[in-house]
């Protein structure tokens, strides 16, 4: 149909200084037709995923409860990309046409 919406994306890194830290974390929103997702890809949540990534044996983590996984031919997959660099990997599906993947790197490092 020719009235489908294109997704689209906005990607904004911020910075907040509190009495000890100095937090980083990129912040992805999508919004497509009848659906919009906010991922914070924030120091502890990166944390969280990069070690069930690891229990897990992957490289790419798939972050299922920030993706929409509905059908087969329409999806937004939502990643996290362990290593060095981070990465916040995105791949989109909409109805017949093809996936497009984008890869962001993360503006942290884990340390340890």
């Amino acid at each position: 149909m020719g009235s489908e919406r294109p997704v689209r994306w906005q990607f904004t890194r911020h910075k907040c200084n509190s009495l000890h830290r100095t937090w980083q974390w990129l912040q992805a929103r999508h919004t497509g037709l009848l659906m919009g997702n906010t991922i914070n890809y924030e120091p502890l949540h990166v944390e969280r995923w990069a070690y069930q990534a690891g229990k897990a044996g992957v490289a790419e983590y798939l972050l299922q409860d920030h993706s929409w996984l509905v059908h087969e031919d329409q999806y937004v997959k939502n990643y996290l990309v362990a290593g060095s660099p981070l990465k916040a990997k995105v791949e989109v599906k909409t109805g017949s046409s093809k996936s497009v993947v984008k890869e962001y790197v993360l503006p942290f490092e884990m340390g340890g």
